[in-house]
């Protein structure tokens, strides 16, 4: 029987639980990061003006600065969104492998599987 496929539901659980949070930590670490590019275009686009606004000639390094965020946004919504979505394929497949071992047992105790299923009584 060393060619039967098996399944771990506890350490696929936790994997996609480990997922989950990898997505999350990608969406904060790129919202912390953006914070920190702004405030630094905002400090020194200001730093030599009287009222505190920021100087024209950095305008265009905001907008860029703006798009460049915008994309590397993007590219982490998908990464989560793909992080995500294999975390949601997990959980289906550990419970589906539960429903067919249910399954196996029910077959099992009414006698119409010959052969005894992991999840069977003694």
């Amino acid at each position: 029987m060393d060619d039967l496929l098996q399944v771990d539901p506890d350490a696929l659980l936790s994997f996609a639980q480990q997922l989950d949070e990898r997505a999350g930590d990608l969406e904060r670490g790129l919202a912390d990061e953006r914070v920190k590019v702004e405030s630094a275009l905002k400090r020194s686009g200001s730093m030599y003006t009287r009222d505190g606004r920021t100087a024209p000639v950095f305008k265009p390094l905001g907008s860029a600065l703006a798009g460049v965020l915008g994309r590397a946004e993007e590219n982490v919504r998908a990464v989560t969104d793909t992080l995500r979505n294999d975390a949601e394929l997990l959980r289906g497949l550990v419970e589906a492998h539960d429903d067919a071992e249910r399954r196996a047992v029910r077959g099992w105790e009414s006698g119409e599987v010959q052969m005894k299923p992991r999840g069977a009584a003694a």
